[in-house]
């Protein structure tokens, strides 16, 4: 069996060659010859059946993060969230990212997705209005690339752990 990419292309590059079963980075060089001595790969690389990486450039991903998040102090209940996608990556995504907003007490609030195309390096800051969530004070955590369910997202990213901000506490009583 061969395979070469998913059917999303959302893959991150990897090093094209793999030589046998009991593949490691230094029984094959890059352009497929087997070198005379192997050096011992666990000392390098501490890997075995995993691929190198090759060059960076063919690594590009995104890399989505929710930065700057603001919440007005009023009017509360009543909440509108800024905040802001930032793509830290090499790889720009297109519009359509989804962005999640949760409660701490309440659980998930509402799902909003990016209107344009955020390159490397790029940023798109959203406004989402929400209702009043109920139980104040408030708990708000923004999840970037997350469909509202908690779980992964569409995109295969640098780093996959950084795409949350918050809690970010509001609408605290008064004294």
């Amino acid at each position: 069996m061969e395979v070469f990419e998913d059917r999303l292309d959302n893959w991150v590059g990897t090093r094209p060659i793999w030589n046998q079963h009991t593949y490691h980075v230094t029984n094959v060089e890059p352009n497929a010859t087997i070198p005379q001595v192997e050096s011992p790969n666990w000392t390098t690389f501490n890997s075995y059946r995993r691929n190198g990486q090759g060059d960076l450039e063919d690594l590009c991903a995104p890399d989505l993060v929710a930065a700057d998040l603001t919440i007005p102090p009023l009017p509360c209940p009543d909440l509108e969230v800024s905040v802001k996608v930032l793509n830290q990556g090499c790889l720009g995504v297109g519009p359509g990212v989804d962005v999640s907003l949760y409660d701490s007490d309440a659980g998930y609030l509402t799902t909003v997705q990016t209107q344009g195309a955020i390159p490397a390096g790029g940023s798109e800051t959203l406004q989402v209005p929400i209702a009043d969530p109920g139980g104040a004070p408030f708990n708000i955590t923004v999840v970037v690339d997350d469909p509202g369910n908690g779980g992964g997202g569409s995109f295969n990213e640098c780093i996959e752990d950084n795409n949350e901000t918050g809690p970010f506490e509001v609408c605290t009583g008064i004294g």
